[in-house]
């Protein structure tokens, strides 16, 4: 039996999965410490940024589901990391721009 870690697809796969979780991790600390940074520390903002986060989570990965089981998957990730990408971006700017408040 071979080795799970001579198999090239596999380490690729852990790789990318854990840099992914990593990116996932360090975004959610930074949008956290961003708004208690705009709030001014009010733990009740920090609470409701989180709680719309999960709801929005939980609310489309019902209807995500099926809509990802009739697509092509690849070119779905690639389109869904641009968007987010996109809206990190207006997130920064809006930032810089002084445009943004809780």
């Amino acid at each position: 039996m071979k080795n799970i870690w001579q198999n090239k697809s596999f380490v690729l796969y852990l790789i990318g999965q854990t840099i992914s979780s990593l990116g996932d991790g360090f975004y959610m600390i930074g949008f956290m410490w961003l708004t208690l940074e705009l709030s001014g520390g009010k733990g009740v903002a920090l609470g409701g940024v989180l709680s719309i986060y999960t709801l929005g989570e939980i609310i489309f990965g019902f209807i995500a589901g099926p809509i990802v089981d009739r697509v092509n998957r690849k070119n779905l990730l690639i389109f869904i990391d641009i968007i987010r990408g996109i809206i990190v971006l207006l997130l920064y700017l809006f930032v810089k721009l002084q445009k943004a408040s809780i």
